[in-house]
């Protein structure tokens, strides 16, 4: 049996982190039209009042996933403004963190298991680390977030 290629761990572990972002945010869509709601209160929400609102939950999901990809590929990529504000444009958000996804090049990722990645914290860690079992726990928390907003947080009609 082959091993583990670390492209799989980490661009298949968002991809798929990414798909249940946008599965969760369809869901709130069709739940708010049948329940008469709107569905862009959802991008304002928050589970609580000390917790940032479902946009900068999607917005840094989206921003991890960026940033690392460009750390295991060594190319890094435009920026993007963290201005959505409705459902719409966050779908619109996580759609093109997956298409970048798409564009990465497995081999510019598979065969750095013994790098170092440089964090902002200024640690440098084996690249393993990181991204075993689960890339980042960012995008998986977000993700969850996400899921929980779309569960819990109901806006008055």
């Amino acid at each position: 049996m082959p091993g583990l290629a670390l492209y799989d761990v980490s661009v298949g572990t968002f991809t798929k982190a990414l798909n249940v972002l946008l599965n969760i945010l369809n869901k709130a869509e069709a739940y708010a039209q049948e329940k008469g709601v709107d569905v862009d209160s959802y991008a304002a929400t928050a589970l609580c009042e000390d917790m940032k609102p479902l946009s900068f939950q999607i917005q840094v999901a989206s921003n991890t996933v960026k940033k690392s990809l460009w750390r295991l590929t060594g190319d890094e990529g435009e920026s993007w403004d963290d201005n959505e504000t409705t459902i719409e444009q966050l779908k619109a958000r996580v759609q093109k963190t997956l298409d970048l996804t798409k564009t990465v090049d497995a081999d510019k990722i598979n065969g750095k298991e013994d790098n170092n990645v440089e964090l902002y914290v200024s640690v440098s860690v084996p690249v393993p680390v990181p991204f075993l079992p689960t890339p980042s726990p960012t995008p998986t928390l977000h993700k969850l977030t996400g899921r929980d907003l779309g569960k819990w947080a109901r806006p008055a009609p």
